[in-house]
């Protein structure tokens, strides 16, 4: 998710369903496009305006016959994405709630607390030790 670099962007990020399909990154995805091309591939990477990369790309144009494949492929989602097919095994609500999570940082912040929590407990044995040993 390298591709988000501003809070005006993160914004837009969150106010789309863009995050849904960056929690299918790594995934084998289905996306099929306005001109009823579909493309089979490995999802890479998505920004806030839907843009995606893909590896291992096999395009199959709207006839059935004709078949491409391509090492990478970059698709500008806004113009010519219809939609990416969300595999059954996915739980969508727990993966785009995983994401918001993310993005707005509340994960990043409760594992600050627990690292925090942590050394002041790590504190409190130390003096306490220090204190035992003190008095005997």
């Amino acid at each position: 998710m390298g591709s988000i670099t501003g809070s005006r962007e993160r914004a837009l990020f969150c106010q789309t369903l863009a995050p849904m399909i960056l929690g299918l990154q790594g995934r084998e995805v289905i996306v099929e496009l306005k001109n009823e091309t579909i493309l089979y591939g490995t999802l890479i990477e998505v920004d806030c305006f839907m843009n995606l990369t893909l590896k291992n790309v096999r395009m199959v144009k709207s006839c059935g016959v004709e078949t491409f494949q391509f090492e990478f492929f970059f698709l500008n989602g806004i113009k010519s994405l219809r939609y990416v097919r969300i595999p059954e095994d996915v739980d969508m609500i727990q993966t785009l709630r995983n994401q918001l999570d993310i993005l707005s940082g509340k994960k990043a912040r409760a594992e600050r607390k627990k690292k925090k929590g942590t050394r002041a407990n790590w504190l409190r044995n130390k003096e306490a030790k220090n204190m035992a040993t003190t008095t005997t």
